[in-house]
């Protein structure tokens, strides 16, 4: 998953986009489904994760279309249910981004990937903040024990936000060796412009993303999986990394409106 500075950042630029009123709400939201410090991932589902069969294949997703049928009124009323929302669609675009155009896909479930991933995340997190200006102050709302969104876990939010701190002060040296700068660009700019889409879709009760456009197969490498474990899209929604780290100033690789 796309690391907790890698949100903010497409948040900010969301902001812009689409003129977010409540800066602050909107930015709980976005942090909220990662804010499960003490739960159990078996049990809890904050990223509406979803295995479901096509043609003979099993396949997996951040289940956006599950979250937004739940909280449909709630995500074009509330800034705060619109940034989860828009968290499980970056989070499927960074799964595309790792294993399909970064061509990782045989490395997942490979633990010593994470770690290099983790690695890059925090190499990359003084250039984020200054990049894209990103500000450490994020409040709770004052109703937020009383929020519908609570039904799904009771979030560890403050301790949440106090991990999120230590991103502003850590300072960590070296080349990140999978998402550099280029990539992390293209990641924030695609992000910010397929949320957008999908934005303007729901607000005419329709969608601009779909299931089998955004999923990849559930099945380990060397298991039976496809030759690239990812359902091909109709339409390429992402670039190959050849052209991510050539595009001018990383401008991202949606092909699309």
């Amino acid at each position: 998953m796309a690391s907790r500075l890698m949100h903010l950042a497409a948040c900010y630029g969301l902001e812009k986009q689409l003129g977010i009123k409540n800066k602050q709400r909107f930015r709980i939201g976005q942090i909220l489904p990662d804010a499960v410090l003490h739960a159990d991932k078996q049990k809890v589902n904050t990223h509406f994760i979803t295995h479901y069969a096509e043609n003979g294949k099993k396949y997996k997703w951040f289940d956006q279309d599950a979250f937004y049928d739940k909280f449909k009124n709630e995500i074009t009323g509330d800034e705060l249910f619109l940034g989860y929302y828009f968290h499980l669609i970056q989070d499927n675009i960074f799964r595309q981004v790792i294993y399909n155009k970064l061509g990782l896909i045989k490395r997942r479930g490979d633990p010593g990937l994470f770690g290099e991933l983790y690695r890059d995340y925090n190499i990359l997190n003084k250039r984020i903040i200054k990049k894209y200006r990103l500000d450490s102050d994020l409040q709770i709302p004052q109703d937020f024990s009383d929020i519908k969104i609570n039904e799904l876990y009771r979030f560890d939010l403050e301790e949440y936000i106090e991990l999120i701190k230590t991103d502003f002060t850590a300072d960590y040296d070296g080349e990140p060796k999978h998402f550099t700068e280029s990539v992390l660009e293209g990641f924030v700019n695609d992000s910010v412009r397929l949320c957008a889409a999908e934005y303007g879709a729901i607000l005419k009760n329709e969608h601009a993303l779909r299931r089998q456009d955004l999923s990849i197969e559930d099945v380990l490498p060397g298991r039976g999986s496809s030759p690239d474990g990812v359902i091909p899209p109709p339409a390429a929604l992402l670039c190959s990394r050849q052209e991510v780290e050539s595009s001018p100033e990383g401008r991202g690789c949606f092909r699309g409106g």
